[in-house]
């Protein structure tokens, strides 16, 4: 009885086997085969592509902008429809004027000789004020600071008339800033000066015009010289300087002309030095010798 039941269990287990082993065996016993990779065509190129291609393959074209510079046309592959064109170069100024019409542009007068003069004189009118006709010349009343003192600077020597005599004098300018510091060159000029005076050194103010450099310059002095001594060095301290100024600077630049000191000329708009105001009567000589018609 037990051989037949282990028989059995036999006989099953060799039927399932048979569907599991032997399919496999059938498998394993077949010839391998070699597996390949089929070729890959290739793409056809596109349209665009072949477009580009055609339009590269076509002959440079040249354009000549100048004799010295060539340009070619260029496809944009990206863009085959679209060309490019080379930046021209920047137009020569000259150039640009050529456009713009002759009637744009105005000529410039030719100014002849007399033109100029009258410029210069109205311009010297412009700067001096007001202008006088006089026999002797147009007497100007020039402004002190920025012009007569420039005209008449320090070391010039300047023609003096005074009005009231017609005495001419030779008068140097030795300093002075807000009016003239002036001294004869010599004593026969110091000599003229004490004639205009009366024979003696006083203080007042006299219209006279100056002559320098072709112009006639309105002013007025006084013929009292001072602060200086004639036989003491420029400059230095000294005593009993001259019209009792006491001690001091020498203001005695020109030695040997038989005069102690300086005296003074003044201008339109000019200053004293003790005060630094305009001195009103020195003001109306010098409107009196810019009327005078001298």
């Amino acid at each position: 009885m037990i051989i037949r039941k282990t028989a059995a269990l036999i006989s099953a287990a060799l039927f399932l086997t048979s569907f599991t082993i032997m399919p496999a065996l059938a498998i394993m016993a077949q010839p391998s085969q070699q597996l390949t990779t089929p070729p890959i065509e290739p793409e056809k190129p596109q349209s665009t592509i072949t477009t580009s291609v055609q339009t590269f393959a076509t002959p440079r074209r040249e354009i000549a902008l100048d004799d010295a510079t060539l340009a070619a046309w260029v496809v944009d592959p990206v863009h085959p429809s679209a060309d490019i064109s080379p930046t021209p170069s920047p137009t020569p100024a000259v150039a640009k004027a050529s456009v713009i019409p002759a009637t744009a542009v105005s000529p410039t007068p030719e100014l002849t000789a007399p033109d100029l003069a009258s410029s210069e004189e109205s311009l010297d009118r412009s700067r001096s004020g007001l202008v006088s006709n006089a026999a002797g010349g147009a007497i100007v009343r020039m402004p002190w600071f920025g012009e007569a003192e420039s005209v008449y600077a320090k070391g010039d020597t300047a023609t003096v008339i005074d009005l009231e005599t017609g005495i001419r004098l030779q008068i140097q300018r030795t300093g002075g800033h807000n009016h003239a510091d002036v001294e004869a060159i010599n004593p026969e000029e110091t000599a003229k000066l004490l004639q205009v005076a009366g024979g003696e050194w006083n203080w007042t103010r006299r219209p006279i015009i100056v002559e320098i450099d072709g112009q006639r310059i309105a002013a007025s002095m006084t013929c009292r010289p001072h602060a200086g001594l004639d036989s003491q060095p420029a400059l230095e301290t000294v005593r009993n300087r001259s019209g009792g100024f006491g001690t001091g600077v020498n203001y005695d630049s020109v030695k040997g002309n038989d005069m102690d000191g300086h005296f003074d000329i003044h201008f339109y708009k000019s200053r004293t030095h003790g005060t630094n105001s305009v001195d009103s009567q020195h003001q109306t000589a010098i409107q009196a010798a810019y009327t005078s018609g001298l």
